[in-house]
């Protein structure tokens, strides 16, 4: 026995490999076996002397040891008694088996006779069935190659064995299950099956008549007739190991096995194994068209289609499962690439073999259209779907369209026109029309989908088919279009798709009578739409282009016509809303068709149907709504052109503005201005409407009068006074007696038509005096037409202005003499007299208020309007004409009272009353006001007042200015909700007028304040842009800043100075403005969608919102930019609209804000530094860390150019913040984040100055983060290597500031650090002081877990982006902290070791010295004084090392790091150490590829073997007794053999049968008995080892599911070795089953599950 050990014991010290054999040759001498043959019981040392020698036959060797070793495997073998080796055969068998897979020719010969003079000789037959599976692995790579020297050998000793074992099915039973779990010994596999596989085609008779197979078939299919199937489907499976070339020999063996022993019409296949078996197996076959191999490809059509003698053959055996099993697999795809390769499959399958193609296209091509349109948005799908679909017939989709018609899937049904190219000539000459016209025949649903699915319909018919279909004549019988054709429309689809010759089948209908009905169809819809008063405009629009094809002819369109001509007529007075609606959609409808229509229609006919048009087009310029398709009706009132003379629609129109209400016709007139100004013929209709519009101006009772003087006011406003006043003046020149040869006026003159024209020009100037006449005075005449230029000419007229052309009319005209007629008759007199009454009224004016009592009127008048106001509301429009002529009257009042200096007391205060007279009946008036012409009567009122109450204004400037907004809002609130208003409501005009009044309210005041300040002596008041703030470079504190540093001193309001009032009265105004205006642009800016209203006049009116909004923002920035700018920070503190806004107010020029916002900061932070006038006011309830993000924000959207701008006021800044940091301690992280931004702006920028303020600005950089890195609450006692420097020279306060503000702004500036400062030097310092004064605890006892995880996030991107010296020796000194491997799942630790372990390849190299006991240093430094626990936690950091590694990573140190685990297991260690020792070879072989350790498995499944030996054969005493540190070391091997027998690695197979049943765990299935020897570990320890003597929890085992996740996952620890009974009762079974079920496995689980177990 010493002797033995002795010999084992030499083994330690191998140098090479010569020493092995002699080694050898000693411990054969040691182990005195003799020369008498099988006359030894006993081998000392057994076990350690087999796992000396499987170690000697490693395929790292060389052949002479091997010989060597197998001599003494003989002389063992030769001496051993034959029960002896039958009773241990398991001993040494297991260091042989692999041997055959790579030894040398030389030694193969030796390994063979040792199998068959030994094993198959001396072990008995019960041995040998627990045994037979792993002997047929080892001898499978021996029948590999059919040429070598062995081939026949290894084929005759298997089928020695298989005799002595006497039970075929056994055999078969593990020969499948080798196919199943090696795919690198598949092609010895087959080499065996060409020569031994029995045929499953053919069927012997029975003596009784019975057909069967034969006996060794029936041996291949007993126990689990499955199982072959399960083996051949395995072995096709295109994801082995080999080489592309190896892997397609293989397959194409494996086929030709299928042909020539399992056809597809096998008995097997259909009858005795299952369903699911049989769909494995097809769509195992079809997945290896991926291969895209056609020697592979033939054999798959082969063994489909089978014999050309059998028809239908495919169809009858495989057609169903085929596309069952693909279409489950395609369905249940959990990944994007699996998806993709059975649509490849799909496409291969039709595209080779137009038999298989027409089988299994019509049961693919449904599926995979609805796969495709579930899936989308994936592009690739559809690509791949498109393919597939270009080898499918055409006819088939058709046949799923018209599915898609009947069973009303139109979205789906557009989808497949819209990706697939269904339109060949063929179909679409065949199919399309007659699905065109089910289409429009079988209950259509008008909406957007189905016009969209009609238009692709359309499409798809060749031009040509519409031109053989003469539609102008009767060719059919009407009595065709109402027969039902669609159930043989559908018979004819479905027969032309299930047939392949065509022109056997017969059409329902010709094509071009399908075409005809299509067109009667089409027709009749539209007429029922009509009816229905369902017009939906795209439907219209579609038909109107349709009609370009198919033009209707004059009998056809009968029909139709008389259906327009009955169209309902728009009534105002007794129609509903909803009706009016339907009528105006309506003519758009008939808009789109009429002109196909109106060739055949008379001229009485014609004109009705323009008056219906135009009715119903009427009341969408009449609505009171700001949004009614305003513009698509004058549009389509200016498209009638293409179909009527121009006056005939301008006398509709006049019709229509005669018997519109009064109050509507300036509104519909306003709606045809405005949008006809950019149609180039939109004069030519409007100017007999417009005389009819301005007749109103004649008479100011009249109650139009008001609106059309509005209409002319928006004329000018709008630009377009040039076009208003061409078309007044124009008629003027058509008057015989201004020609130059006439001088008198006659009796023929028609004086009252000219008065009529001057008239109107003077009403039209009345509505605006100044404007119009500087309009006449800069407009130049229009010279449109000869005549008007030889009028000029003769005359010697001046052609330059409207004013001169006027003036020159008005010479002419008085400069006639009368006739003697015109004196003599008193009617013409009197004409000549009004009309010169008028004339003259265009050259003077008169003014009044001498009045003695116009103090008592003025009050009077204004009292007496109060009732008015105040009047019930339903008494409707004349009440509010009554308002704006006391308006008007007061309004004069007023301008009289300012011109002669008279004294109203405005301000006067009634008792109980709180506002003065005059400020309520404003603010009553505004509140209660409808309309838009009152509304701008009240805001010119208020505008009025404002100058006469000079400086008291800003005592009542608070109500007034809460009056126009709450007015905006309310107008505002109902258009956002698209809510209709009254018909008196003209919102639109109201919101400009309250905009213009909070324009003057504001404007005026400020103006007041500003000349108090200078009443009062102060010149500090700045220019435009500063406001009143002041010259911001203005040494000299001005009055304002007095009166802003006044704010800051004094909390109180009662102790305001009337100064400080004022402001404060400005500055409060200006916020509920600015918040207001704000509300305004952010939702006109959002571009907003209407639901029912025009689209068009939605975009027209955000557009015109925003306009004034915009305007008002900018006077207020040019008051008072830094209350706007905070006031905008406050509204939007999410900073999404707020940017965009100010960059458009600063019209580009960011460095006019900028300044500002940098003030703001510093009036929030450390005021005394600011001169007065730079001061924020303060009543913006904002911090300093709302406008420092703010200002970030913002410099990010600002052009790198601007910065160079705003450079001096930025440095300036930032000096001011370094200089009292204690000040400005909230924002200073912040301050980080906006010099990144700038820096980052200043490196794009082309400056020439940018090195110079890059470099500036890097100090400044260093010094803030100084201040934050050195403050108390971060600082650290101690530094870590690489810190210091610079900043460990100055110490600041920042208390208030917290550790995740400081580490979220590092966060984000780390990864530019080299962009801020620009030098290695100072990044590498800049990093280390963020490691040791932010990230590193306030002591260095504080555990690495306690960091925060943003704290781990920076350390993350530290990694990322500068891995210093700094940086690993935190993470050195991480890793080394014991406590580390509590939060080892972290999946930012794991990243940040990985990128350690990136920069540090060597560290895993240095650990494995640290794992043995002679390990002289030590890489990390602990304090533990236990040298076990030291090599256990860093054999778990080797292990986690390698776990968040990619695969064979660390493929250079593997075989040091095996050398030192193979040292250490050699030694005596704690079972605590081996348990890490499992656990490191658990990740060894999750992470690491089987070639790379295959001379390994001998050391991994001896460790196994140790384990479980140790409690075999325990007794329930002994059991009791293990420890918790063996119970933790058996866990861990359970789940170490769990994941070896998933990983199916090709050398672990050949000796899993050590530990695991080859039959599964179920011997009923191979008819072995009881009395069999059993050799599996696991098997014995559930069979002899007693559990029941202890009553703790039994860990659940699931049944494996797909995929396959680890049996104990989760379970760290057990307490018993009862805990684990179901894991050693059901290993074998579940490993059967895990293996027959060919499930995925989810290795990731795996790795999860070994993370968990090395936490501490």
């Amino acid at each position: 026995m010493q002797q033995v050990d002795r010999a084992l014991g030499s083994f330690e010290t191998l140098e090479e490999w010569a020493d092995y054999i002699a080694f050898l040759s000693r411990l054969q001498k040691n182990l005195l076996l003799g020369t008498t043959p099988k006359s030894v019981k006993w081998i000392p040392r057994s076990s350690q002397v087999a796992n000396r020698l499987a170690l000697c036959l490693s395929s790292q060797l060389p052949n002479g040891v091997h010989q060597k070793t197998l001599s003494i495997y003989q002389q063992i073998f030769n001496s051993l008694t034959i029960e002896t080796l039958d009773c241990d055969v398991s001993i040494w068998l297991a260091g042989l088996l692999p041997v055959l897979s790579y030894c040398s020719i030389q030694v193969k010969p030796l390994v063979l006779d040792i199998y068959r003079n030994h094993i198959l000789k001396d072990v008995s037959r019960d041995r040998l069935r627990a045994i037979i599976k792993p002997l047929i692995l080892s001898l499978l790579p021996g029948m590999d190659d059919e040429n070598s020297e062995v081939f026949n050998d290894v084929i005759g000793l298997v089928d020695e064995f298989k005799r002595k074992l006497l039970d075929d099915s056994l055999f078969w039973y593990s020969f499948f299950l080798c196919i199943i779990s090696n795919p690198e010994r598949r092609l010895g596999a087959l080499y065996w099956c060409n020569r031994r596989l029995p045929l499953f085609n053919s069927i012997q008779t029975s003596p009784d008549g019975d057909k069967m197979y034969t006996e060794e078939a029936r041996a291949c299919l007993t126990p689990e007739s499955g199982l072959l199937v399960r083996a051949l489907t395995a072995a096709l499976d295109v994801s082995t190991k080999y080489t592309t070339v190896s892997d397609i020999i293989i397959i194409r063996g494996y086929f030709d096995l299928l042909l020539s022993r399992l056809s597809l019409d096998s008995l097997v296949i259909n009858k005795m194994i299952l369903k699911s078996d049989k769909k494995k197996l097809m769509t195992a076959c079809c997945e290896v068209t991926l291969k895209k191999d056609m020697s592979l490809n033939r054999r798959i059509w082969s063994w489909l289609l089978g014999p050309d003698s059998k028809k239908n053959y495919f169809e009858t055996y495989g057609l169903d499962l085929l596309v069952e099993g693909i279409l489950d697999q395609l369905e249940a795809s959990s990944s994007l690439s699996k998806s993709e390769d059975y649509l490849k499959i799909c496409y291969a399958l039709i595209i080779d073999k137009w038999e298989i193609n027409q089988a299994i296209a019509p049961k693919l091509v449904l599926p995979i259209l609805e796969f495709c349109y579930q899936q989308r948005e994936k592009d690739t799908i559809v690509l791949l779907a498109r393919t597939f679909m270009e080898g499918v017939e055409l006819k088939l989709v058709w046949k799923i369209l018209l599915d898609t018609v009947l069973n009303g899937q139109l979205e789906f049904g557009e989808f497949i026109l819209r990706t697939f190219d269904c339109n060949d000539q063929d179909c679409g000459r065949t199919f399309a029309p007659l699905i065109f016209y089910v289409f429009l025949v079988h209950d259509p649903i008008i909406n957007g989908s189905w016009v969209a699915l009609l238009k692709l319909f359309l499409q798809a018919i060749p031009r040509d088919a519409f031109i053989t279909v003469e539609l102008t004549t009767d060719v059919f019988d009407d009595d065709d279009a109402g027969a039902d054709l669609i159930p043989q429309i559908h018979k004819y689809f479905e027969d032309s798709a299930s047939n392949l010759d065509d022109s056997e089948i017969n059409m329902p209908i010709s094509i071009e009578k399908a075409i005809y009905l299509s067109t009667q169809a089409f027709q009749k819809l539209i007429g029922n739409q009509i009816v229905a008063g369902n017009s939906n405009l795209e439907l219209f629009s579609f038909y109107s282009e349709f009609l370009y094809i198919a033009p209707p002819g004059k009998a056809k369109a009968a029909s139709l016509i008389s259906i327009m001509l009955e169209s309902p007529v728009t009534s105002v007075t007794t129609m509903s809303e909803a009706e009016k609606r339907s009528n105006l959609l309506l003519a758009f409808s008939l808009c789109k068709i009429l002109n196909h229509y109106s060739k055949h229609m008379e001229v009485l006919q014609l004109e009705k149907l323009l008056r219906i048009i135009l009715t119903n087009l009427w009341t969408a310029l009449t609505s009171h709504s700001a949004i009614n398709f305003q513009v698509e009706a004058v549009k389509a009132i200016f498209d009638l052109e293409l179909t009527f003379a121009a006056d005939k629609i301008e006398a509709g129109i006049l019709n229509m503005l005669r018997n519109s209400l009064k109050y509507q016709r300036v509104r519909a007139f306003t709606a045809l201005w405005k949008h006809s100004t950019a149609l180039a013929e939109g004069e030519s209709i409007l100017v007999r409407p417009l005389q009819l519009l301005l007749d109103s101006l004649y008479d100011v009772e009249d109650q139009e009068y008001l609106t059309v003087v509005d209409f002319v006011s928006n004329v000018i406003k709008n630009g377009s006074v040039s076009r208003l006043i061409k078309l007044i003046t124009n008629p003027l020149l058509d008057f015989e007696f201004l020609q130059p040869t006439v001088t008198c006026v006659s009796e023929f003159d028609d004086l009252g038509q000219f008065r009529y024209y001057l008239k109107t020009i003077l009403n039209v100037m009345n509505c605006n005096k100044r404007q119009i006449k500087e309009a006449l005075s800069n407009e130049l005449v229009v010279m449109d037409s000869t005549n008007k230029m030889k009028l000029f000419n003769d005359n010697n007229w001046s052609n330059s202005t409207y004013k001169s052309f006027i003036y020159s009319v008005l010479e002419k005209y008085l400069q006639l003499t009368l006739s003697e007629q015109v004196v003599t008759n008193d009617e013409l007199i009197g004409d000549y007299l009004n009309c010169t009454t008028v004339a003259l009224e265009l050259y003077q004016s008169l003014i009044i208020g001498s009045e003695k009592d116009f103090h008592a009127r003025f009050h009077t008048l204004m009292k007496a309007c109060s009732y008015y106001i105040h009047l019930d509301i339903s008494y409707g429009y004349e009440v509010e004409l009554i308002e704006t002529k006391y308006l008007e009257c007061i309004f004069h009042f007023l301008t009289l009272a300012e011109e002669l200096n008279i004294n109203l007391n405005l301000l006067h205060v009634e008792d109980e009353q709180k506002d003065p007279l005059l400020v309520q009946f404003i603010i009553q008036g505004i509140e209660n006001t409808r309309s838009g012409v009152l509304m701008e009567r009240w805001v010119s009122l208020l505008t009025r007042s404002l100058y006469l109450f000079n400086e008291s204004v800003f005592s009542v400037i608070f109500p007034l200015n809460d009056a126009l907004i709450k007015k905006i809002e309310s107008y505002f609130n109902k258009i956002i909700k698209f809510e209709s208003f009254d018909a008196l409501t003209d919102a639109d005009m109201s919101i400009n007028m309250l905009l213009s009044g909070v324009n003057d309210l504001l404007s005026i005041s400020h103006s007041y304040l500003i000349s108090s300040n200078m009443k009062d002596g102060n010149s500090g008041i700045g220019g435009a842009g500063v406001g009143i703030r002041g010259n911001s470079n203005s040494q000299n504190d001005s009055f304002f800043g007095n009166v802003i540093q006044g704010v800051f001193l004094i909390e109180s309001p009662a102790i305001r100075t009337s100064e400080q009032n004022k402001l404060f009265s400005i500055l409060l105004s200006f916020h509920d403005a600015i918040k207001m205006c704000f509300k305004i642009w952010s939702w006109s800016d959002s571009k907003p969608v209407a639901t029912e209203n025009g689209q068009k006049s939605v975009v027209d009116l955000a557009h015109r919102l925003k306009f004034r909004a915009r305007k008002l923002l900018e006077l207020l920035m040019d008051l008072e930019r830094q209350e706007v700018i905070e006031c905008l920070i406050l509204v939007d503190l999410n900073m999404k609209t707020n940017i965009k806004l100010l960059s458009v107010l600063d019209g580009g020029r960011s460095q006019l804000s900028l300044p500002c916002i940098f003030d703001s900061i510093i009036s929030r932070c450390h005021p005394q530094t600011l001169d007065a006038p730079r001061m924020s006011s303060m009543n913006v309830p904002i911090s300093a860390k709302d406008v420092s993000n703010f200002l970030l924000q913002y410099i990010e959207s600002i052009d790198s150019d601007t910065i160079s701008q705003i450079w001096n006021f930025a440095v300036q800044f930032f000096k001011d913040v370094l200089s009292y940091t204690n000040m400005y301690r909230a924002i200073l992280p912040e301050m980080l984040k906006i010099i990144m931004a700038i820096s980052l702006k200043l490196s794009d920028s082309n400056h020439p100055e940018v090195k110079k303020n890059k470099k500036e600005l890097a100090d400044i950089f260093l010094k803030v983060f100084n201040v934050i890195a050195n403050s108390k609450s971060f600082r650290n006692s101690d530094t870590v290597n690489g810190g210091g420097g610079e900043f460990a020279s100055e110490e600041s306060e920042v208390d208030n500031v917290s550790q995740e503000e400081v580490i979220a702004a590092l966060s984000q500036v780390v990864g530019h650090a080299d962009t801020i400062l620009e030098d290695l030097d100072k990044v590498n310092t800049f990093i280390s002081s963020t490691i040791q004064h932010i990230i590193i605890p306030k002591n260095n006892n504080k555990k690495s877990q306690e960091l925060t995880e943003n704290a781990l996030k920076l350390l993350q991107l530290i990694g990322k982006y500068h891995p210093n010296k700094a940086w690993k020796s935190v993470i050195v000194s991480s890793f080394s902290d014991h406590d580390f491997f509590n939060q080892s799942s972290n999946k930012i630790w794991q990243s940040i070791l990985s990128i350690w372990v990136d920069n540090e390849k060597l560290k895993l190299s240095e650990l494995k010295f640290t794992i043995t006991s002679n390990a002289a240093t030590n890489l990390f430094n602990w304090n533990e004084s236990s040298e076990d626990v030291n090599k256990i936690y860093n054999l778990k950091r080797m292990t986690y090392l390698i776990l968040i590694k990619p695969k064979d990573y660390f493929l250079s140190s593997l075989n040091g790091i095996f050398d030192m685990v193979e040292a250490v297991l050699s030694e005596e260690c704690s079972s605590l150490y081996r348990r890490e020792i499992i656990n490191f070879l658990r990740a060894i072989t999750l992470r690491f590829s089987e070639m790379h350790l295959l001379s390994r498995w001998t050391v991994i499944c001896q460790q196994l073997l140790n384990i479980f030996q140790s409690i075999l054969g325990k007794s329930p005493k002994e059991l009791i007794g293990i420890s918790t540190d063996e119970l933790a070391l058996i866990l861990s091997g359970c789940k170490l053999l769990d994941q070896l027998l998933v990983s199916q690695f090709d050398e672990f197979n050949l000796l899993e049968w050590l530990f695991v049943s080859c039959t599964g765990g179920n011997p009923s299935i191979t008819n072995i008995t009881s009395d069999t020897p059993k050799i599996a570990f696991i098997d014995r320890l559930a069979a002899e080892t007693d559990f029941a003597f202890l009553k703790d929890q039994v860990i659940t085992i699931d049944q494996p599911l797909d995929p396959i996740k680890p049996l104990l996952a989760g379970c760290k620890r057990i307490t018993s070795i009862t805990s684990l009974r179901a894991f050693f009762q059901s290993l074998s079974l579940i490993h059967y089953e895990r293996t027959y079920g060919l499930f995925e496995v989810d290795f990731i689980a795996y790795g999860d599950d070994i993370l968990c177990d090395i936490e501490a």
